[in-house]
């Protein structure tokens, strides 16, 4: 049953006359053939859309057929009772479903911080709604972080990248330098910052002892030590998504459900707006680029969460954003049958589209709800 409003049978005919119309009556006129005015109510029937694909979507409307009704009465009383029938669907807005921060620092000859020592910061979060779920470490001063703290530094990067920051030596092992006492000593030039990705470490501390050398004229040079490594990563996971169907009078019972012969009608479409820009080989950023994504089969008819990874790797994001909305309500579309003009032979003529009666429908409308 698509419906449970009860539709009286009309103790009535009606008939068409030769231009298209209903005429309604106690008795039939003769010599017209007589036909019921009313369908019998439960039965219903669900209709299959007359109209072409084209009408149906004009001005972003989509339709889904609940039952057809050839009489005006009975078509009436089913949009006087649910005239006043709304759904709302809406997709918020997205959320992280993971982050975590951590800024490591390792000397070799470990010293009271801030000027050295080996220690670890770190923050972590689950879904970004959860604020209860953020926690901290503060390793170098062996604390925990408040969570207003933790989450304060996961509020300002959302990115996944590992970026390293080294203090190298470097030297040329077959030069010596005579001391005071007339001792040999090698020559150790300390101090030499190299700050790459994590995963493009070797290549630029390789590109830089090439650099070292062609600067001093000295094919000899080798890396002496490492002297001190400072490492930041940021890992932000999927993004969650949340499509809210709000009915708050639920008087047609089909506006909460998947019953639309144009299965388009079931699903509604959502734009993820970002910004992101690229992490290089030496950490530098490059330049912001406006990015969106489509996801066109959001359910319009129950509530509907999703996910997407909208990070990619050496990448950071920022002003991520999604906002759409449509609305579910009953409405009426007129129904139209093929028919012979008047005066055609029985076969071949000239055929014309003809209105018959309405039938009531749930339709959905896109909303702006961006203030736009």
């Amino acid at each position: 049953m698509l419906t449970t409003i009860p539709i009286e049978q009309a103790e009535a005919w009606a008939y068409y006359d030769s231009e298209g119309n209903l005429i309604i009556g106690p008795t039939p006129p003769a010599p017209v053939p007589v036909q019921p005015a009313a369908v019998p109510v439960p039965v219903v029937v669900v209709a299959k859309p007359v109209l072409k694909r084209g009408a149906m979507e004009a001005g972003r409307w989509l339709i889904a057929v609940l039952a057809e009704y050839g009489v005006h009465t009975a078509i009436d009383r089913v949009f006087q009772n649910n005239k006043d029938q709304e759904a709302n669907v809406t997709v918020h807005r997205a959320r992280w479903l993971s982050h975590e921060y951590s800024h490591e620092v390792k000397t070799p000859t470990p010293s009271m911080p801030p000027y050295g020592g080996n220690w670890t910061t770190t923050a972590s979060m689950g879904d970004s709604d959860i604020l209860a779920s953020a926690r901290g470490w503060w390793g170098n001063l062996n604390q925990a972080m408040t969570q207003d703290e933790a989450i304060d530094i996961l509020d300002r990067k959302m990115a996944k990248v590992s970026l390293v920051n080294l203090e190298m030596s470097y030297w040329d092992p077959t030069a010596r330098v005579r001391g005071r006492s007339g001792r040999l000593y090698p020559v150790v030039v300390i101090g030499y910052r190299i700050r790459a990705r994590e995963d493009q470490l070797a290549t630029m501390k390789s590109r830089e002892l090439r650099k070292i050398r062609r600067d001093t004229g000295n094919p000899r040079i080798v890396w002496y030590e490492e002297l001190q490594r400072e490492t930041f990563k940021w890992n932000v996971g999927s993004f969650g998504m949340f499509s809210d169907f709000v009915d708050p009078a639920p008087i047609l019972k089909k506006l909460g459900t998947e019953n639309a012969i144009d299965s388009d009608a079931n699903y509604y479409e959502a734009t993820a707006t970002w910004r992101e820009r690229y992490i290089g080989f030496s950490g530098m950023h490059y330049s912001w680029k406006d990015r969106e994504e489509d996801f066109d089969e959001i359910k319009s008819w129950e509530d509907h969460p999703f996910s997407h990874d909208f990070c990619r790797n050496n990448y950071e994001i920022t002003n991520l954003a999604i906002y759409e909305g449509i609305r579910r309500f009953v409405s009426r579309r007129p129904v139209y049958e093929k028919t012979r003009r008047s005066g055609q032979m029985r076969r071949g003529g000239d055929y014309y589209w003809k209105r018959v009666g309405w039938e009531p429908v749930v339709a959905q409308e896109y909303q702006d709800l961006s203030g736009n």
